[in-house]
């Protein structure tokens, strides 16, 4: 074949070469727009899905919140009106208390009177001596054992720190034997010595006031009395710190247990049983 015959042939074959050539390009960029606005619509779709889990996620989030601040309220509120409650009745409770120190008045007025006394001496002669006995009955007469009673103080008890009962407890205790000496001598019984119950009070007292041991030691029985004053002196120092939120420290703790011993090994050989 001629090269003139050729010359039809390579001119199709070049321009559908070109035309295939510029068919691929657009092609090409169809594909990829195709894709491209398929992956657009996806990823479209999936941020509208994401901000819609985000809206939920808040919105529970916000819920929750509303929930716990309401319960937190809920238990401030709670615990605010508990921690009213409490320092109400602790306000009680210690009036209570001192009520009832106010109420032994009398009885510690006896005991005074007692202080004037050689009660080793007396112990020993009223058996004999009536008018000395009439003296005593004088002294401790009219008085009713009921007086003595503490039932208000034991109901504050709960509410107060174990120091001021441990020191009411001392002191309503040592009113007490001295009430049941009162008594004692005016009945001119016999061996009242023995039943004085002086070392019991001493115990206490030396628990209840231990800066002042080396001078308890020292005292005559009828002496002893003398320290009730400073035994109300220091219960009202700590009714006062209560009020004013002092916490007890451990040593304060031990003493309190230590005076509630001496407490109890005297109450349980007090011929009144007046710890009521």
């Amino acid at each position: 074949m001629e090269w003139k015959n050729w010359v039809p042939a390579l001119t199709s074959t070049g321009v559908l070469a070109a035309l295939f050539y510029l068919l691929r390009d657009v092609f090409l960029r169809q594909v990829e727009h195709d894709i491209k606005h398929s992956f657009d619509k996806k990823l479209e779709a999936l941020r509208a899905e994401f901000r819609e889990s985000e809206e939920h996620l808040k919105s529970e989030l916000r819920s929750r919140e509303a929930e716990i601040e309401s319960l937190r309220n809920r238990a401030l509120s709670d615990a605010a009106t508990r921690r009213h409650l409490f320092s109400k009745r602790s306000a009680e409770a210690a009036d209570d208390l001192w009520g009832n120190v106010v109420s032994l008045s009398k009885a510690k007025g006896i005991a005074r009177q007692l202080s004037a006394f050689n009660l080793n001496a007396v112990g020993k002669r009223v058996p004999t001596e009536p008018k000395l006995a009439q003296i005593f009955g004088m002294i401790a007469g009219g008085f009713d054992l009921e007086e003595l009673n503490t039932t208000a103080a034991q109901r504050a008890r709960p509410h107060l720190p174990e120091i001021m009962w441990a020191l009411f407890s001392a002191y309503s205790t040592i009113v007490s034997i001295a009430i049941a000496q009162a008594k004692l001598l005016s009945a001119g019984t016999e061996n009242v010595s023995g039943m004085m119950k002086h070392d019991s009070i001493k115990v206490i007292l030396k628990a209840a006031l231990p800066e002042r041991s080396a001078e308890i030691n020292q005292l005559a029985p009828e002496e002893y009395f003398d320290l009730l004053d400073t035994l109300e002196t220091n219960l009202l120092s700590k009714l006062r710190e209560f009020i004013s939120g002092t916490e007890a420290d451990y040593e304060t703790i031990e003493q309190s247990a230590k005076i509630l011993r001496a407490v109890h090994a005297a109450q349980s050989t007090n011929p009144t049983n007046a710890q009521r």
